[in-house]
């Protein structure tokens, strides 16, 4: 200290006045995060964006048509923003970078005059479930502020969560979209189609038979990659529906992988716009009966429109159509007729699903859920039934259109189990037996697997 006070005695006043001015200088000059606030967005609670403001202009290319460009518009380049979960080391995927370009272009030109802008609106991948508990720090890197790279360490904050978000409980996962985590957790469905476990144990009964047992069983286990900014999925999978009543036994059984992906996302800030992302799922699977005495590999690929989720103070409805096609070859038939044909069929169809939180003692909420698909096959294919003795015998070969539709309405005691009640119609590979306007009513366990 003393060694201090005598070179500050020996430096002329001028000169510390220049020292201080520097020092200020050079807090100024370094940039900094201002602000990093969590919040939902307007259409979705589950859906979180990061407002995050700088306390100097990040720059931006001069034409407006390279604004989208990550190699001369860093500052859009979501590779650039690291979110990372300080408990668990986690980074979490940021899937776009929205900022108002409003002023700083005339036209199609970057306005000298207007400055450069320095705030941007980071949107998480759906997936992402922030809980306003943890701890998160956001770093940004390799952009350019006042025309020159900033000085290491790069731009960084912790996140905060406002008093009226950290009030609530963390979030859920958008439905129908895939979490990340690093180890296994369980959370309730919505329904079939999101559900990763889903065993449905029921009455059943067609057009002019008694009742008797069926099944619905739906098991795939996710595993989820970051690969170029997307998530891709990979699910191993089974799934079987089986009657022991001959007209409402779809006996449909199939195994294989599911890998999806999303291929694209809209970007624009229209609330209203009805479809939000398109995934793309390819699936190599073996489909059979429960006997594998009809048996064929097939090759699905389909495209998967996945709807905004339009959520009120009393209902929830989403809708995910899809088109697509199965290609594929005959590995064992009990017909000569059917072994080894080659096998083509576009498909199309939807599923929605509505659902009505009740919050009640006994009773968690009530949900309609719907499916329907259509396949075309383009090659003439067998269609069978059994006969009294359970033996597959053909009906037709052809190629008319096969529909299979089916409605439930489910009434949740807890998130994860509760009562169905559902109505079959139409015809699934590979045998296309035909369930004849099947009536069901039975308990049904539904999960989703989270990693």
């Amino acid at each position: 200290m003393n060694c201090y006070n005598r070179l500050v005695k020996q430096l002329p006043l001028a000169a510390i006045v220049l020292l201080l001015f520097s020092v200020a200088g050079f807090a100024q000059n370094k940039v900094s995060i201002s602000k990093a606030i969590a919040l939902p967005t307007d259409e979705n609670p589950n859906h979180w964006q990061l407002l995050i403001g700088f306390n100097a202009g990040f720059d931006v290319p001069v034409s407006l048509s390279d604004l989208e460009d990550p190699k001369k518009s860093p500052i859009k380049n979501p590779a650039n923003f690291y979110l990372l979960d300080v408990g668990t080391g986690q980074r979490l995927g940021v899937v776009y970078i929205f900022f108002d370009t409003n002023g700083f272009y005339a036209g199609r030109t970057l306005n000298p005059s207007a400055g450069h802008p320095d705030a941007v609106t980071v949107y998480l991948d759906p997936s992402v479930r922030l809980d306003p508990t943890h701890h998160y720090h956001v770093y940004v890197l390799n952009v350019s502020f006042r025309g020159k790279p900033t000085d290491d360490p790069q731009p960084q904050s912790f996140v905060e969560f406002p008093k009226v978000v950290a009030a609530v409980p963390a979030p859920e996962t958008e439905q129908g979209d895939p979490a990340i985590r690093d180890s296994l957790s369980f959370t309730d469905a919505d329904g079939r189609e999101d559900a990763n476990i889903y065993l449905s144990g029921e009455y059943s009964g067609a057009s002019g038979t008694k009742f008797n047992g069926s099944v619905d069983i739906k098991i795939d286990i996710p595993f989820r990659k970051i690969i170029r900014n997307r998530i891709h999925s990979f699910d191993p999978f089974f799934e079987l529906k089986a009657s022991t009543d001959p007209k409402a036994d779809p006996d449909s059984m199939s195994f294989g992988l599911n890998w999806e992906w999303p291929i694209w996302r809209y970007r624009g800030d229209n609330l209203s716009v009805p479809i939000r992302r398109i995934v793309w799922r390819n699936a190599p699977k073996i489909e059979s009966d429960k006997s594998f005495d009809n048996t064929n590999f097939i090759w699905e690929s389909r495209f998967r429109f996945m709807s905004r989720t339009y959520s009120g103070k009393h209902m929830t409805f989403y809708f995910r159509p899809f088109i697509g096609q199965e290609l594929g070859t005959n590995i064992k038939s009990p017909v000569k007729e059917a072994q080894g044909k080659f096998l083509y069929r576009p498909i199309a169809g939807t599923t929605l699903n509505l659902i009505f939180p009740i919050h009640g003692p006994g009773l968690e909420d009530i949900s309609l859920e719907g499916s329907y698909i259509r396949r075309w096959p383009l090659r003439s294919e067998v269609s069978f039934e059994e006969d009294d003795d359970g033996n597959l015998k053909a009906l037709a070969i052809g190629k008319s259109p096969r529909d299979y539709v089916t409605a439930k309405a489910n009434f949740d005691f807890t998130k994860a189990f509760g009562l169905s009640v559902g109505y079959e119609y139409g015809e699934l590979p590979p045998n296309f037996q035909l369930v004849d306007h099947k009536t069901t009513i039975g308990l049904t366990y539904k999960i989703k697997i989270d990693r």
